[in-house]
């Protein structure tokens, strides 16, 4: 139970603190190791999975399978582990015979099933599996990235960029950063995927492989963030152009499209450009036909069109991204201002909440 409190981040629902389950599970885990059942190898195993200890995770699954050869647990946590270690032949084999023990089999056995697929390279087989992980594993974004990856392999480039999305959206509810191939960004929006989950090299490497094309994860690579201390940085946009707000006057006053990249909130709290449309980057908490998205944009605009993006002070994050995500979905006139706050300050039109 400690354990599960753990891993899965349910403290608050426990009612205990993080540090007291982890010291929990180490305290009882340790008592439980010296006269060890099936339960305490396998927990072992998890224990050494979560550390990338695979080889060691097998031989500790493979003393609980020993000890009980009808717990389905048991051969789940050396499907598991067999997978990791790079065996997901094996793997699958034992997943499915855990799952025929316990046809009330947990959600996560579904992802073990799609992971061994996916290191066999039966992209399609895993794709289908991880569909259905998703459904019952709804507050799980690691499900989600190797749904992603199995599109990407497929060429499903769409689904995969959805796949993303959803992901993010989840980590987004719990305060947590968007998902990021390489961390080559000082941005606080931006994480990097942490691909030791995923098991050794190889593994690894697949994933990534089936993750590069997809537009969610791609576009990041245009924006580069500069910056020179704490209250000194800025963006630079490779293929759009970062214009001053009177530059971005003259734009308006020929009719050109300006869309708010920053979040509702503070759109409503401070107000914003007239006739400007409100698409806020994904991270706010606004309705999926309202952010900024390839098909919200599309509605709007078409690609040749030009439009002129503007986000909140001081970097201009907010313009940078939805600039770089519009030049990555094929729009050729793309601008973008720093903030809001400088055309509020040169005393340019203005809308407040009535």
């Amino acid at each position: 139970m400690y354990w599960d409190v753990f891993v899965n981040d349910w403290s608050i629902e426990a009612g205990i603190l993080s540090y007291e389950a982890e010291e929990g599970w180490e305290e009882h885990l340790e008592l439980a190791m010296k006269v060890p059942n099936a339960l305490a190898h396998t927990l072992q195993s998890k224990v050494l999975v979560s550390q990338s200890r695979y080889q060691e995770a097998v031989v500790e699954a493979k003393r609980a399978v020993a000890l009980d050869g009808n717990k389905a647990t048991a051969y789940a946590g050396l499907a598991n582990a067999l997978i990791l270690a790079g065996n997901p032949a094996e793997g699958a084999d034992l997943i499915r015979k855990s799952m025929r023990l316990d046809p009330h089999h947990p959600p996560g056995h579904l992802i073990t099933l799609g992971q061994a697929q996916f290191e066999m390279e039966q992209f399609k087989e895993a794709a289908a599996t991880f569909e259905r992980a998703v459904k019952r594993n709804v507050d799980d974004d690691f499900p989600w990235i190797y749904l992603a990856s199995s599109y990407g392999h497929l060429g499903r480039f769409k689904d995969a960029d959805d796949a993303i999305g959803s992901a993010n959206d989840l980590r987004a509810k719990r305060g947590e950063s968007f998902l990021n191939l390489e961390g080559k960004t000082e941005s606080h929006f931006l994480g990097e995927i942490d691909f030791s989950r995923f098991g050794e090299k190889q593994a690894q490497e697949r994933l990534r492989a089936g993750l590069t094309e997809i537009p969610a994860l791609r576009w990041q690579y245009l924006a580069t963030h500069f910056g020179a201390g704490q209250d000194i940085h800025w963006f630079e946009v490779k293929g759009a152009t970062a214009i001053d707000v009177h530059m971005g006057k003259s734009l308006y006053d020929r009719g050109v499209t300006f869309v708010d990249a920053r979040p509702e909130k503070i759109r409503n709290k401070e107000g914003w450009i007239p006739r400007s449309v409100s698409l806020p980057e994904p991270r706010s908490n606004t309705p999926n036909n309202r952010r900024l998205t390839e098909t919200t944009l599309m509605n709007i605009l078409d690609k040749t069109d030009e439009v002129v993006f503007y986000g909140s002070p001081p970097s201009g994050e907010d313009s940078a991204y939805a600039s770089a995500k519009a030049l990555n979905w094929g729009y050729q006139n793309v601008f973008h201002i720093w903030g809001f706050s400088d055309w509020k300050e040169a005393g340019y039109p203005v809308e407040t909440v009535k």
